[in-house]
């Protein structure tokens, strides 16, 4: 246990097995809310859906560690064993699937934080283990409890767009290249674009998302994570447990009736992630995704969105649209790096 001036005894725990789907309720979400940096990759619906539709088919055990007082959890990581992997392993739970990945917890508590680590050592070190952590949160609460000294190099890239920043939407809007394909694609039929966040009216459209992003990708070896049975269960699963959380949101871009575009985010408080695209190859002189995403810029701010997340990937049309970019970060960690020199 590690005292502190406040009178707690702090100490950490581990949850395995079945019960580690119980630890991703309510609770998970309000220490979630705490982290001012976190996105819907660490709401409790996320963790949930991951597990339950992909975790066993891509070998991946999850677990738990988390530290606190009196029943009260202050600071807590999910975490997966890789059994794939050539020597063992921990990674943050969901990985690779997740842009951004983070602890959760009550910033500042020093005590709490150092307690974390104590059961993140312990635990890597009963398994023989590292720390594998890849698309790390930079400047996260994981991030800044962990010891200045670890090695930290860059993982992904990241973008996106403030919702709230007139001179720079005013410049989006003058692209003039989309305004005459926008006007050309509207003379063929009327054009539309919607936003759902019901669950049924979501569960209902995905297979849309999912024939147009096999048709856009086959045959293509660069395909990130194509529609196989095990993506589309994990999309599904996301649809069940996160649009009743309202951490979903479904665009359409439609010409006529036909849907030409669509794009499945996530939403976290004021944040919006865009996680999968695709497009109708027909209509591809038209631009339909950039036509889609102007149509979001203007869209989102009724919704009380003030940040579109283009997340990871360094991609020309990204680079085009941000207005702020950053990096995660990643780095392995050994359980001695963890233990303080005063131990």
């Amino acid at each position: 246990m590690t005292p502190t001036p406040d009178g707690r005894r702090l100490s950490w725990d581990v949850v395995t097995g079945d019960a580690v789907r119980d630890v991703f309720d309510q609770n998970w979400d309000a220490l979630a809310r705490l982290n001012p940096k976190a996105t819907a990759f660490q709401s409790a619906a996320w963790h949930r859906a991951w597990i339950e539709a992909v975790a066993a088919g891509e070998g991946k055990v999850p677990l738990v560690v988390t530290a606190g007082a009196d029943g009260r959890t202050v600071a807590a990581m999910a975490l997966q064993e890789d059994l794939t992997a050539p020597r063992p392993v921990l990674q943050p739970l969901t990985a690779p699937w997740a842009d951004y990945h983070d602890a959760v917890g009550v910033p500042g508590d020093e005590a709490g934080w150092r307690t974390l680590l104590d059961g993140l050592a312990a635990v890597a070190s009963s398994r023989g283990a590292e720390l594998e952590l890849g698309e790390l949160v930079r400047g996260g609460l994981l991030d800044r409890a962990l010891p200045g000294g670890i090695e930290r190099g860059q993982a992904s890239p990241v973008c996106g767009i403030e919702l709230d920043a007139e001179g720079h939407l005013q410049a989006l809007a003058g692209m003039k290249e989309y305004a005459v394909k926008h006007r050309r694609l509207a003379r063929l039929a009327e054009l539309s674009c919607r936003h759902y966040r019901e669950p049924a009216e979501i569960e209902s459209r995905l297979s849309h998302l999912v024939a147009l992003h096999r048709a856009q990708w086959a045959g293509r070896p660069e395909a990130v994570a194509p529609f196989d049975d095990l993506v589309e269960g994990g999309f599904r699963a996301m649809v069940r447990r996160m649009a009743p959380a309202g951490h979903l949101v479904y665009t359409e871009l439609s010409s006529g009736d036909n849907v030409i575009a669509c794009y499945f985010g996530m939403l976290w408080e004021r944040w919006y992630c865009g996680y999968r695209t695709a497009y109708d190859a027909d209509y591809f002189r038209y631009s339909p995704g950039h036509l889609m995403l102007r149509a979001m810029i203007d869209d989102f701010p009724g919704l009380g969105i003030t940040y579109l997340d283009l997340t990871r990937g360094a991609y020309a049309y990204k680079a085009a649209y941000a207005n702020r970019a950053d990096h995660n970060t990643r780095m392995r960690v050994r359980a001695a790096d963890l233990v303080p020199q005063h131990h």
